[in-house]
């Protein structure tokens, strides 16, 4: 009997065929027949009763699993055992907390130490170091734990681990899937942190915005380079830091001009102006008219 990847078929019909049967195709052949050009197969021995039809196929699907996880063409023969010794020294990538710990490794910046975890697991697999009960269970887990953790699917192809032919393959597909969301998770960990950053500028900003304020000691309250939060200040707010300020000055300016009967150099000095002259002519800039005409024609209004 033959196990063999879903995929993976004969070119000629040379038994019984049964496919999909849990992720695999199986074949049933006469003792005496050899299947050509399919690979990654497990071959079960030879028996002549009915009554060892199951553990024919139990035996196949067992060595198929070693045929996937060995990267072998095919495995007919039980493989030799490996030391008791190097399987607990590789006890320690199936174990649930460090499989957990991998998995919030993917919400860090640690990509390299990330990538080597999984490839420490991937390189004892295929030493043997790790029984495929073991190894198909710590798959399992990891999908249990990045879907409660990150509350998004892991791919089909990553859950039906036996479909694909070999570990090579899987392992590419399973290091790409795990570095790409974490490149992906700290892009929107970095976008978050920048846009709180953001908030915490703009309300330093309203709360300071009468004192003699500028963009360096905005960016070093908030802990961001200088250049940097030049850039993300105009992304997040559609204006240069300038220009907000001053529109936060002349916006007070107006309604203390309108609402209140202090005088305009008491105004210049609670928008944060210094000299006078200075905000009499910005005012008048920015508005159209000078502040004392401003409060004329808001006076005219009332």
């Amino acid at each position: 009997m033959y196990v063999a990847p879903i995929g993976s078929l004969p070119e000629e019909k040379c038994g019984i065929l049964l496919k999909n049967v849990l992720g695999s195709n199986v074949m049933i052949v006469s003792s005496e027949r050899t299947i050509h050009n399919v690979r990654y197969v497990g071959v079960s021995d030879s028996y002549s009763d009915a009554s060892d039809l199951k553990k024919a196929y139990t035996q196949a699907r067992d060595r198929r699993m070693e045929a996937f996880l060995q990267n072998m063409s095919v495995v007919d023969e039980d493989l030799p055992e490996i030391p008791e010794m190097l399987l607990q020294s590789a006890q320690k990538y199936t174990d649930k907390k460090s499989i957990s710990a991998r998995v919030q490794l993917m919400g860090t910046d640690r990509a390299k130490d990330l990538k080597k975890e999984w490839d420490g697991f991937f390189i004892a697999a295929i030493r043997g170091q790790i029984p495929a009960s073991d190894f198909l269970d710590s798959i399992e887990f990891f999908i249990t734990e990045f879907t409660g953790t990150f509350r998004e699917e892991v791919p089909v192809e990553l859950k039906n681990v036996m479909e694909i032919d070999c570990l090579d393959i899987y392992r590419e597909k399973f290091m790409s899937f795990i570095l790409e969301r974490q490149s992906e998770f700290m892009l929107k960990n970095d976008s978050d942190n920048t846009s709180s950053k953001m908030q915490e500028a703009i309300k330093y900003i309203k709360e300071n915005y009468s004192t003699d304020l500028n963009m360096a000691v905005v960016s070093n309250h908030i802990s961001m380079n200088y250049s940097l939060f030049s850039t993300e200040f105009k992304n997040f707010t559609g204006t240069n830091f300038v220009t907000y300020v001053k529109d936060l000055r002349m916006a007070e300016a107006k309604e203390l001009l309108a609402n209140t009967d202090l005088k305009v150099n008491e105004i210049s000095a609670q928008v944060g102006y210094d000299n006078e002259k200075h905000f009499m002519k910005s005012f008048k800039s920015y508005v159209g008219v000078s502040p004392t005409e401003y409060r004329k024609n808001a006076s005219a209004l009332r």
